[in-house]
């Protein structure tokens, strides 16, 4: 840091007469664990139908950050992981979402709200960084979480993760939505374009406000989200 502090200096500033490094080791090891059960979870989603709804998928980001590494958070995504194991088996079209779900949109809740076609495996944001952090360091690793983020530094390590997310999760699709009043997400659409082109996965580029339904044009989303889904009926045929 250009004030001589390094990141880790500063974390531990932050956290000083509130956590001792200490305290920090058991969160770390329930995020640690929480993590796991999510990407166990994820697998079975392969091939499982895991009923959700867009809200939901929305509120996961209060477990994957927010209250990342409490005791309640990690019994939410033991549970998860058991539902998904315990599940059907899905033959419909699964997505991988990318960015912010508008939660209101009436044409998306139509298809994905407790849909038996249609499921939305994850969002990326509940994945911005995986790897275990190191609880022997605590502080090392929350600064290592912080600087290796995919929302920090070039737009490629996003786009690498989704497309890896997208070949591990086998989706059919991949759905970014550009959120009006983000310049990142609209900014490097076209760089997570060129890297699923790469690895043949189809990708869909909606545009719109996640936030205020007042902006929402549900026309224009419909014919466009429709015609995609044909395009993945058609390749799924044709595979």
């Amino acid at each position: 840091c250009h004030d001589g502090y390094t990141l880790v200096d500063k974390l531990k500033l932050s956290v000083q007469g509130e956590h001792s490094e200490e305290e920090l080791v058991p969160i770390l090891q329930r995020e640690n664990a929480s993590k796991a059960c999510y990407e166990r979870c994820l697998k079975n989603l392969r091939t499982h139908h895991y009923p959700s709804t867009l809200t939901m998928q929305m509120y996961m980001l209060f477990a994957s950050h927010m209250n990342i590494g409490t005791p309640e958070i990690l019994h939410f995504y033991q549970q998860m992981e058991a539902e998904a194991a315990a599940a059907p088996e899905f033959h419909g079209t699964n997505i991988l979402w990318v960015h912010l779900l508008p939660y209101y949109q009436e044409t998306l809740r139509e298809y994905f709200n407790l849909s038996d076609n249609y499921q939305i495996q994850a969002i990326e944001m509940n994945l911005d960084y995986r790897t275990p952090l190191n609880t022997e360091h605590p502080l090392d690793a929350l600064a290592e979480k912080m600087v290796q983020n995919i929302y920090n530094g070039p737009y490629e390590r996003k786009a690498k993760l989704v497309s890896e997310l997208a070949q591990n999760l086998h989706s059919d699709g991949v759905i970014n939505f550009c959120h009006w009043g983000c310049k990142q997400s609209s900014g490097g659409v076209m760089l997570l374009k060129e890297e699923l082109n790469r690895q043949n996965i189809p990708l869909l580029v909606l545009d719109g406000d996640g936030m205020d339904r007042r902006n929402s044009h549900d026309g224009q989303i419909r014919t466009r989200f429709e015609a995609f889904l044909e395009v993945l009926k058609q390749r799924k045929e044709e595979a």
